[in-house]
């Protein structure tokens, strides 16, 4: 079974085309002084991953980013902020509805860092401040009005490597896929004989 690190290595060997881009390491003063700016300690699996793994990882072909790199420096949130603010409790610890349970979407954008931006305005973000901190959540407030945990079944000091191997997984399964196609491509292999034939 590989480690998170391992995967990256095996992603790296396998991208021939450079579709991915893993951001460097974050550094242990950025990250610290992100903590103390926003009051909190952030989630261990997630601090170990962007300080020794990654802080990012880009799909180029794509245009996204499966793991949006955190700016720990020059976050421009403010403290006086009320929305999008991590230093502000994430306010809930189940499946909440926007307004019908009470809260405003200001109230459910705060606690948490970005990981993932998807399609039709949702994105997954990891609770770093509140009763859920540790979690992965589904923030799809602008499309159904909703935020959600990720994992219902994922204790919370496992939630972020539990996604970003999920993640890394599809990725690399996309990446063997792309390997054995070009395999089979009777044009890639003619132009591969065609070059060696003039080389020799």
């Amino acid at each position: 079974m590989c480690t998170l690190k391992e995967k990256i290595e095996l992603a790296k060997r396998l991208d021939k085309k450079s579709q991915y881009r893993f951001h460097p390491v974050a550094r242990l003063q950025d990250v610290e002084y992100f903590e103390r700016k926003f009051d909190l300690k952030l989630p261990e699996n997630y601090r170990d991953f962007v300080l020794n793994v990654a802080n990012g990882i880009d799909d180029t072909k794509k245009k996204t980013s499966l793991f949006i790199k955190t700016n720990f420096v020059d976050d421009l949130i403010q403290l006086d902020d009320e929305s999008f603010n991590p230093s502000i409790d994430f306010p809930i610890v189940d499946r909440t509805k926007k307004l019908a349970n009470g809260f405003h979407y200001d109230q459910l954008t705060n606690g948490n860092v970005s990981l993932k931006s998807t399609k039709c305005g949702r994105g997954i973000i990891l609770i770093v401040k509140g009763e859920a901190k540790g979690q992965i959540w589904a923030e799809c407030l602008s499309t159904n009005s909703e935020v959600f945990p990720w994992y219902e079944d994922t204790p919370l000091d496992n939630n972020f490597n539990r996604w970003i191997d999920d993640e890394l997984d599809d990725m690399l399964a996309c990446l063997k896929a792309a390997k054995e196609a070009s395999k089979g491509n009777p044009l890639k292999k003619l132009r591969s004989f065609i070059s060696k034939r003039q080389v020799s």
